[in-house]
């Protein structure tokens, strides 16, 4: 019986864990490629924000 169990993980585990860890990847693959097209949408303003907020803690701390 353990023995049929181990021949069964080791025939699903491989194709399993593939298809798990390909999942992942094409999901993060997509948070960047979303948080890319996000970031050059809100480009400006993000970079406006940025010196706003060094400019106001340069001011505030030197």
């Amino acid at each position: 019986m353990a023995q049929f169990l181990q021949n069964v993980l080791a025939l699903y585990y491989e194709p399993v864990v593939t298809i798990f860890v390909g999942l992942l990847l094409h999901r993060a693959l997509q948070a960047i490629l979303n948080f890319k097209t996000w970031y050059t949408g809100h480009y400006s303003g993000i970079t406006i924000t940025l010196r706003t907020l060094r400019t106001g803690t340069s001011t505030i701390f030197f």
